[in-house]
């Protein structure tokens, strides 16, 4: 295979390796940039900090904007602190002993990194110069002067220091080995502080006493971005259009933030729709697991802006509406939202098996059917011997349901409420042990004031008694309520975004 016919991105992959081999851990740093080419996703260019590449109602989004994007993806800016930190106090070192790299010096250096490159490419190494390799790899050159710098003045310093013989290349073990465990005492030695909450504003972190903003750290890193293809670009471009939008339709209704607690708020809304939609008792887990998915915590995610937009229109829909408008869209669609549950009593005899063992619903063994066979036998015959006893029991029901439940049931959960469920139960709710899907289902056909007949379950026989049956009230049902102002606020939530995305004049300028 020659090297024109390798894609750019195996190009750039191919290079890294070998620059991991000469320049310590610059893998992570060269992995913010685009890919490079593509035929139906042409290259914009290197991001430039006041290039303005778009327009938002007439105002102008600048490169910078951008870059804090990319930036915020993933673990990116804490890489980029961490690798202006390892400039900084390599320069450093080398002011304070004296060292210096030359242009030359620095245009040898990128010859031999493209000399090597080359032999591992399968190409020709006369036919590719230091000028033209960062191009070919879709890199910045300015980045790759200021790595081949940097690392030829840490060499330089290890020399000066007798750490390290000056005869030794920088691709050999020995080198790489030297310069990374410097690195590290030099980490040490230094305060390096990057905690925001120790910091200025506008700083992205301090050096003992020297402190350095976010601007310079960003213009760092956008030295280390690749050519940014048109995707990627307009990715960045929409979550910027959108938080402008949010900001904008926040101040004309009077807020100049989103106010302090609306972000736990949304969180919130996220977890009842999940309930509601997928019929679910407790959407948290759900919701923190897709979160979790997305490679973000809870936190991260409420301050993501991606959700921003989202987040800002499910506040100002909040804003229209009223008691008056529940009550409407209740009494307009009351099938959506009224759910029968019932308030139920009961009583229950448990089954046992011949060594005195409770029965439960998984009894059977998989792939031994003679084994299942024998023991659905013994559970039958066992079932069956106690079915009197539950029988007996209907007469004492009948006369006095709460005292037998008390004197004769099994269920130690509601014995002491006299037979009581914690929970009004619909065909909704999930069936509270000892009770089964099948047997939940049976008692909830119960009338008002009716008693079952014995009934099954995997667990053993029960008496059901149904106390009253609850068809939802409005007025006094806060679950109801609450149920159609959330569906109001989704509702509401997007008529307000599409109308605020309709009235958005996007002028792009790349």
């Amino acid at each position: 295979m020659t090297y024109r016919f390798l894609p750019r991105a195996l190009r750039r992959a191919t290079f890294l390796c070998v620059l991991c081999a000469w320049i310590p851990n610059p893998c992570a740093r060269a992995e913010v940039g685009g890919e490079g080419p593509n035929p139906n996703d042409p290259v914009v260019g290197v991001l430039e900090e006041g290039k303005a590449y778009c327009k938002l109602n007439g105002e102008s989004i600048y490169g910078k904007e951008v870059a804090d994007v990319l930036l915020e993806d993933g673990d990116r800016w804490k890489r980029a602190v961490e690798d202006f930190a390892r400039r900084e106090l390599i320069r450093a070192e080398m002011d304070r002993l004296g060292a210096t790299v030359n242009d030359q010096e620095v245009k040898d250096g990128l010859l031999r990194v493209a000399r090597m490159y080359a032999m591992q490419a399968g190409m020709d190494p006369t036919k590719l110069s230091a000028d033209n390799l960062a191009s070919e790899v879709g890199l910045d050159l300015r980045f790759l002067e200021e790595e081949v710098r940097t690392t030829l003045g840490l060499k330089k310093v290890l020399v000066e220091l007798k750490l390290l013989e000056p005869n030794l290349p920088l691709e050999h073990p020995t080198t790489k080995g030297k310069m990374e465990e410097f690195l590290k005492k030099l980490v040490e030695k230094y305060e390096v502080v990057v905690e925001s909450d120790k910091l200025q504003a506008g700083e992205a972190l301090r050096i003992e006493q020297r402190g350095y903003s976010i601007a310079e750290v960003r213009h760092f890193a956008l030295q280390q971005l690749g050519p940014l293809t048109q995707s990627k670009l307009r990715q960045a471009l929409e979550i910027l259009k959108l938080e402008r939008l949010a900001r904008a339709a926040l101040s004309e209704k009077g807020f100049k933030e989103l106010p302090e607690g609306e972000r736990s708020a949304y969180y919130t809304y996220l977890v009842r729709q999940i309930e509601y939609e997928q019929g679910v008792p407790d959407g948290k887990p759900i919701l923190d697991r897709n979160i979790q998915q997305s490679g973000m915590s809870v936190q991260q995610f409420l301050k993501d802006r991606r959700i921003f937009f989202d987040m800002v229109m499910a506040f100002l829909a909040k804003q229209t509406i009223s008691f008056a408008d529940l009550k409407a869209e209740f009494e307009a669609h009351p099938e959506v939202y009224t759910t029968k549950d019932k308030l139920l009593a009961h009583i229950f005899l448990r089954v046992y098996d011949p060594q005195g063992r409770a029965y439960a619903p998984d009894w059977l063994v998989p792939g031994h059917t003679r084994l299942n066979e024998e023991v659905q036998r013994v559970r039958e015959e066992r079932f069956e011997a106690a079915r009197p006893k539950i029988e007996s029991l209907i007469g004492l029901a009948h006369a006095d349901f709460e005292k037998a439940a008390r004197e004769h049931s099994d269920d130690e959960n509601t014995k002491a409420a006299e037979g009581r469920f914690g929970q009004r139960l619909s065909a909704k709710s999930i069936p509270p042990p000892p009770l089964d899907a099948e047997v939940l289902k049976l008692a909830l056909e119960l009338k008002a004031g009716e008693l079952s007949k014995p009934l099954r379950s995997a667990y053993g026989w029960h008496l059901f008694k149904c106390l009253e049956q609850q068809d939802v009230d409005f007025k006094t049902e806060k679950k109801v309520q609450e149920r159609v102002y959330v569906n109001l606020i989704k509702r509401k939530r997007a008529e307000l975004a599409e109308s605020v995305s309709k009235q958005a004049k996007v002028e792009e300028l790349f």
